[in-house]
């Protein structure tokens, strides 16, 4: 028995809160829209969809009648990888007409209500090993891993703080930059000794905005130039409110210390047991941080592992670093699309904590310091460069889906 065709008013409701609730869990505005095109295809209409960061607006054009337009401001958004995955079972059920409006309104009702995967307390744990494994990856040992840890836990636990207030949420970046650089200031006062560099960058390694400057780029190479401007600058305003703390807190060191030295400098060399270990750990961290399903976590892990170790080893061989992050992000688009193929999940759920391995976000910021402290020259090359790595992440993904397409459109 054929499936009964929505009525065009339903499905617009229905279309329009699914590219809601997408947008809120970190889905890409170019797969959001073919999403809901697909969808209005599958029920014999058509649907004009742009989608940015913070809004949807859709026109479905009805049999004999005027277009229905719909418009949807979104005000909060996350990446929630198993609100994406539950997302595309309810996008299916709907395309294929085995789901009433009804049903899905009450599938989605449902899944807003649902507990979290990860608690409160588990992401914030996540955090600070994140931060830890920053410390070994940038050089500075076990007790810069230890100081690590300690300052990632207590960014994330004053980001949790700050985010539940409207009146402190656009805050959180620029005080994280604050307190990481106190804690710097503080460990420099305690021993002048320690390196700078791996301290200030393990603790602000969850707020760099690598991955949106990654999206960014990925969402004009799909030519949803708007979109993607959007999250360029997004990032670029996260770099300078972390930069911004950061710099505030130096500069005041700098006046009541005239000898300490602020620059990101320091660091050691890490052995390659020591990069396999703090890249498991973080591998770990961000399917936490990035809520990854338990069903799913198992292969979210092994799509960071094969995208750091494909980076790594290239890298060991004299490749550069753009080359290397290119290589890394081919292996991880094609382990992801084979994951989708094999599974029927959406290849995202395992491309984010595999890709996030090797965005350029730590890299971006050390270059805006670069600038701010009078390095023009360096900081602009280093800027240049970061954006680069992120060109090289993006075409890397696209080669890959056109070698081994994921057959999914999410």
């Amino acid at each position: 028995m054929p499936p009964k065709p929505l009525r065009p008013s339903e499905l617009a409701d229905l279309l329009v809160r699914l590219g809601e609730l997408l947008l809120e869990y970190g889905c890409p505005t170019h797969r959001l829209e073919n999403c809901l095109r697909y969808t209005a295809e599958q029920q014999g209409l058509v649907a004009e969809v742009f989608a940015v960061p913070t809004g949807l607006w859709m026109s479905l054009e009805q049999p004999g009648g005027e277009p229905l337009v719909r418009l949807v401001r979104v005000q909060r958004w996350a990446i929630r990888l198993d609100r994406l995955a539950e997302l595309d079972e309810a996008f299916n059920a709907v395309a294929d007409g085995r789901l009433s409006p009804e049903d899905a309104s009450i599938w989605l009702d449902a899944l807003e209500e649902a507990p979290a995967t990860h608690g409160p307390l588990r992401g914030i744990l996540a955090g600070g090993l994140a931060s830890a494994s920053a410390a070994v990856v940038f050089g500075g040992g076990w007790l810069m891993a230890a100081l690590g840890l300690a300052l990632g836990l207590a960014n994330m636990g004053l980001g949790h703080l700050l985010g539940k207030a409207q009146r402190t949420r656009l805050l959180v970046d620029f005080m994280a930059g604050v307190l990481v650089g106190g804690a710097a200031w503080l460990a420099a006062v305690i021993d002048p000794t320690l390196p700078r560099k791996p301290l200030v960058l393990a603790g602000i390694i969850t707020n760099v905005p690598g991955l949106t400057l990654t999206s960014g780029l990925a969402e004009i190479a799909w030519k949803n130039l708007v979109s993607g401007t959007a999250r360029l600058l997004d990032a670029a305003m996260v770099l300078l409110s972390l930069l911004f703390g950061v710099g505030m807190m130096a500069t005041l060191e700098q006046w009541v210390h005239p000898d300490h030295a602020v620059a990101l400098l320091g660091g050691d060399e890490t052995p390659l047991w020591a990069l396999a270990l703090a890249a498991v750990v973080a591998s770990w961290a961000f399917t936490v941080l990035f809520s990854v399903g338990r069903r799913d976590a198992l292969a979210a892990l092994g799509a960071a592992m094969v995208a750091w170790a494909a980076s790594l080893l290239t890298s060991r061989v004299g490749v550069p670093g753009a080359a290397a992050a290119f290589a890394g992000a081919i292996v991880c688009g094609l382990y992801a699309n084979v994951f989708a193929r094999l599974t029927d999940r959406p290849a995202q759920v395992v491309l984010v904590p595999g890709i996030v391995m090797l965005v350029p976000g730590a890299f971006g910021f050390v270059s805006f310091e670069q600038v701010v402290w009078g390095n023009v020259a360096a900081g602009t090359t280093g800027l240049m460069q970061t954006l680069l790595i992120a060109g090289a992440l993006v075409i890397g993904l696209l080669l890959a889906n056109a070698a081994l397409p994921p057959r999914k459109i999410m």
